[in-house]
């Protein structure tokens, strides 16, 4: 598993380099559990068994296809083979080999463990847990199955579970440095490098050449902006392996940093030699010699033709080597201070210059430049954390803005800034923290007040980000972000009508406001007012073409006004701008299922599920799919945890049918009741309310009134 310091782009390099194997956890996912200490006997069950791996496979086949061993035997077998088939890369043929197995034998770790690897490779990341959780039921003794399942929690950004899985292997192996390693990946992955820093101590102690954990603290060091330290832990990870690509791109980026541009790209060439198409690496170098040929020439030419001593001295002949002469540094208040300063404050003004120019990767550069004069200049770390995040490198930016903020504890912008990174990384303790930190220095601070509610929004705390924007509003009644936010905020609560009011206020001082524009858009489409929404929609779409919400907005209204395809054209939009937002998919889901292509529907609803897990609306949604494709059970399931989430007219008219199609004809009519009961919010409530009233109509002509269908009721429904 790649450390949270490097690039995207390096993941393919590793994969590439390491085939099969992800790193200790996934090497020991199976070992552990096979049965290795039989003696090794000339026949194919000996082989299959034993520890030669080139004779694994062939004696495990001939075993198999023999068939005429035990059910415990041939299920070893398979799992032996589905192993070697792991570590070979032919991930189909070992997941058959596993699931023959456990149809064999259902309880066989090595079996359970190494199908959850497989399916962890595969990027089915739920059914990966629930196989290790099923091993770790099986063996709750064995370390690994929580390693593993740690592993797959730490891949899923759940980092609570992560660190719980993490805690129980160390419980269970003191001793053993693969625990530390793996919790500490988890908290650098949190941002959280302090701890993760004195995880890899742990595990560097238990094992002194430990070259992962050299790389992953080296990572860590340079997340904090140690660069030093970075340096030092990777430069012990090559000495242990000098094949380790990651070590050297690590080490080129921390050189790099220094403005050491020399030994920078002498790294990115190492990384070169062992990946020649390596694209990244391969701009990195070309940015890194940029860099050196523009830092030689703001130095100047040195005097040609002149030796140390002044002397002629001819091209051909290189001059005899003599010591340089001795220079102090220059001292504060001098002459060469002033020179010094100058440069780096001519540095960090062509680096902001290229900044507002987009040219990132120059600006990045330029910076470097000027912290290698003043590794503490707090300009040059916040103009390349802003460059890194705006070329969405959050981790450099991160750490950029952390060393910005230790040369200036007190400057409010910076933990703005700061935090706005970290709640993108989704850290978001960590982001609320700098906010607080921010509305302690200045506690009129809108900016940072704002992104507190919207933090408190995203945990679940409607309440408290209502609170927080209408304190901001309460400062300044013309600030349109914090307005906007608690009309969005009124919205998902399902309150229209105060959401609209909001909108209202905020165009009324910043007419042209996109998102405001979206926003009210969009709550008067749940109104059922399409027709004024549309003039919103193209009007936020005039001021930023790129408003998602806008064609979120635009789709729904085309949907509901029965313009299905068009609707979803505009949600194709919306989906591309905004890919990592539930509520294009719910959206597209919705329409998708008005026109019968439920799998599709269905796909969507997933894909909503996916990135806001027990959202009720998607729930819902797919309930209904389930429901058309005649899976009452899948159905009912959804749609029980969609109204365990958020009670809704929606949610109650979708049971009452699939109860109706079951022949529960009490337990429909009561649903339709609530739902009939409830205050509709949007357009889509107060279309389910009408079926709902048509669906119980139809019911009452089956049913006598009274007590639903008791003995001695014969009264006739209305």
């Amino acid at each position: 598993m790649l450390s949270t310091m490097l690039v995207q782009s390096m993941r393919g390099l590793i994969v590439h380099a390491t085939g099969w194997h992800q790193g200790a956890v996934a090497c020991a996912v199976v070992a552990s559990a096979l049965v290795l200490g039989v003696p090794a006997r000339a026949d194919d069950w000996g082989d299959c068994i034993g520890r030669a791996a080139e004779k694994i496979e062939p004696g495990c086949t001939a075993v198999i296809e023999r068939g005429d061993r035990n059910t415990a035997d041939l299920a070893q077998a398979r799992a032996r083979r589905g192993d070697w088939y792991r570590r070979n890369n032919r991930l189909d043929e070992a997941r058959a080999d596993f699931d023959e197995a456990l149809a064999l034998s259902p309880r066989l770790y090595a079996a359970v463990s190494g199908r959850g690897w497989i399916l962890q490779r595969q990027g089915k990341v739920d059914e990966a847990i629930a196989d290790f959780t099923r091993a770790i039921e099986i063996a709750p003794g064995n370390a690994q199955g929580y390693l593993s399942r740690g592993d797959v929690y730490t891949r899923k950004r759940d980092w609570t579970a992560a660190l719980a899985d993490f805690d129980q292997a160390i419980a269970l192996r003191l001793g053993d440095p693969e625990p530390y390693y793996w919790r500490g990946i988890a908290l650098g992955r949190m941002g959280d490098f302090d701890r993760a820093i004195a995880d890899y101590d742990q595990a560097v102690a238990l094992k002194p050449d430990y070259a992962n954990a050299f790389l992953a603290r080296a990572n860590a060091h340079r997340s904090k902006g140690g660069l030093e330290q970075a340096i030092a832990d990777y430069s012990r990870a090559i000495a242990l392996d000098d094949k380790n690509a990651n070590a050297f791109f690590g080490r080129g980026g921390a050189f790099n940093a220094k403005g050491d541009f020399d030994r920078a790209i002498a790294d990115y060439d190492r990384v070169l030699a062992l990946f020649p198409n390596h694209e990244r690496t391969r701009q990195l170098k070309e940015a890194a010699l940029k860099s050196k040929a523009e830092m030689a020439r703001i130095k100047g030419p040195l005097t040609e033709g002149k030796s140390d001593t002044g002397a002629t001295q001819s091209p051909s002949r290189p001059a005899e080597k003599s010591a340089p002469p001795s220079r102090p540094p220059p001292v504060p208040g001098t002459k060469d201070a002033a020179k010094g300063q100058e440069s780096t404050d001519q540095l960090v003004k062509q680096a902001y210059g290229l900044l507002r120019e987009r040219k990132f990767d120059e600006a990045i550069a330029v910076a470097s430049r000027a912290l290698a004069a003043a590794p503490e200049s707090a300009d040059a770390l916040q103009i390349r954390g802003r460059a890194h995040w705006l070329k969405r490198q959050l981790t450099e930016a991160i750490a950029d803005w952390s060393g910005a903020i230790a040369a200036r504890p007190d400057d409010k912008n910076l933990y703005n800034l700061r935090g706005v990174v970290l709640l993108e990384s989704k850290q978001f303790d960590r982001a609320l923290a700098d906010f607080d930190r921010a509305i302690a220095i200045d506690p009129r601070y809108l900016d940072a007040r704002n992104w507190r509610g919207v933090i408190l929004l995203i945990k679940g705390d409607p309440a408290g980000a209502i609170a927080e924007f209408k304190a901001t509003i309460e400062i300044d009644p013309t600030y349109v972000s914090a307005r906007t936010n608690l009309g969005n905020t009124y919205l998902q609560l399902g309150q229209v009508d105060e959401a609209l009011v909001e909108f209202d206020r905020a165009l009324a001082t910043h007419p042209k406001h996109s998102d405001a524009l979206a926003g009210r858009g969009f709550a008067l489409v749940l109104k059922g007012r399409s027709a004024e929404a549309a003039s919103d929609f193209d009007r936020a779409l005039e001021n930023n073409p790129n408003n998602g919400w806008a064609f979120l907005g635009r789709g729904v209204s085309l949907f509901v006004s029965g313009q299905t395809d068009r609707g979803i054209a505009a949600l194709d939009q919306a989906i591309a701008k905004m890919s990592n937002e539930p509520q294009p998919y719910s959206q597209r889901g919705r329409a998708f299922a008005a026109k019968g292509q439920f799998d599709r529907s269905i796909a969507d609803f997933n894909m909503a599920l996916k990135l806001r897990p027990r959202y009720s609306e998607a729930l819902t949604g797919r309930a209904f799919a389930w429901m058309k494709k005649g899976d009452y059970a899948r159905a009912l399931s959804d749609i029980e945890e969609g109204l365990s989430a958020q009670e809704s007219i929606e949610g109650y008219h979708v049971r009452a049918q699939v109860q109706a199609l079951q022949g529960k004809i009490d337990r429909a009519t009561a649903d339709l009741r609530k739902a009939l009961g409830l205050k509709p919010s949007n357009v889509f409530d107060v279309e389910a309310q009408n079926q709902a009233r048509k669906l119980l109509d139809e019911l009452a002509k089956r049913i006598p009134c009274g007590e639903l269908g008791k003995p001695g009721q014969s009264d006739t429904c209305l």
